[in-house]
């Protein structure tokens, strides 16, 4: 009887656990209004925020390794021969002094790194299509997917978005519960150093390299980090067409978008190389 008893708890709490992972989720009623209520999917090296927005959809790309600047030796030659110097000021008590120093030697030359930049951004815009009903948000954290459904004149649409490790991609579907209902335009963007190109009527390529700037602060510019994307979009019937930076999709039942990027960052050099081709990485992926 103990026996039985026990083995009935153990399955009634591996259903308990089960229920509760399903029902680990962020879930909201409206889309995001910044970056921090977006939600974020990633895989490790891609990742995404994903804004939730009706009409017009946004979603955020980074890759891991897309830094501006380059290597550099930033350590300050007069660090040494001034440390015992400001050692011995501090111990006198004299901290206004070895501030003094320790601001001219002590400091990194240049005193900044350049920052993390952004891949660039995705955007879906699907028009003003009426009356929005039963709008949800949400982020599954045990699936990993980022999905937002809403009702239009009766027709539900979903789209679930999330960052796959295994296939090195991030995966945006849209379904919609009436045959032929999707009309969108897929955008790819970056504010500077990029330009997007059509390679097919359902590809878009981002090739770029950034250019920094010399300044005073973060140490001597150039042609430095090369980086580039592909995003293919696929869609179960209507038609689909490519022009400049985005691809038109109209009358589709569901579309599926999927996008890589890579950059020519070699980890082992810890710095960017020009014999790595991240067009050809994204390329096999």
């Amino acid at each position: 009887m103990k026996k039985f008893l026990l083995v009935a708890l153990s399955a009634f709490l591996s259903v308990v656990v089960i229920a509760q992972e399903n029902q680990l989720s962020l879930w909201y009623k409206q889309p995001a209004d910044n970056w921090n209520e977006a939600l974020p999917v990633g895989n490790g090296r891609l990742g995404a925020m994903v804004f939730g927005d009706v009409e017009k959809e946004h979603i955020q790309l980074n890759e891991e390794s897309l830094w501006a600047g380059k290597q550099i030796d930033d350590n300050n030659p007069g660090s040494a021969p001034h440390l015992k110097e400001i050692q011995q000021l501090i111990l006198n008590d004299k901290q206004r002094q070895a501030y003094e120093i320790s601001d001219k030697y002590m400091l990194a030359t240049p005193s900044r790194f350049r920052s993390y930049q952004t891949l660039g951004d995705l955007y879906l815009d699907f028009g003003q299509q009426g009356d929005i009903k039963n709008y949800s948000r949400s982020l599954d954290l045990h699936t990993g997917i980022a999905a937002t459904v809403y009702e239009i004149d009766g027709i539900q649409f979903k789209r679930e978005i999330f960052s796959s490790a295994p296939d090195n991609i991030i995966v945006v579907h849209l379904t919609a519960s009436k045959p032929g209902a999707i009309n969108c335009k897929v955008t790819l963007s970056r504010e500077k150093d990029a330009a997007i190109t059509t390679l097919a009527e359902n590809i878009l390529q981002m090739s770029g390299q950034l250019v920094d700037v010399s300044d005073k602060f973060n140490g001597a510019g150039g042609l430095d980090m090369k980086f580039h994307a592909l995003l293919k979009t696929m869609q179960d019937g209507g038609t689909i067409a490519a022009a400049n930076n985005s691809l038109l999709v109209q009358n589709a039942t569901n579309v599926t978008i999927i996008l890589t990027a890579a950059t020519d960052y070699n980890f082992s050099k810890l710095n960017f190389d020009r014999n790595i081709d991240s067009r050809a990485i994204c390329e096999s992926i």
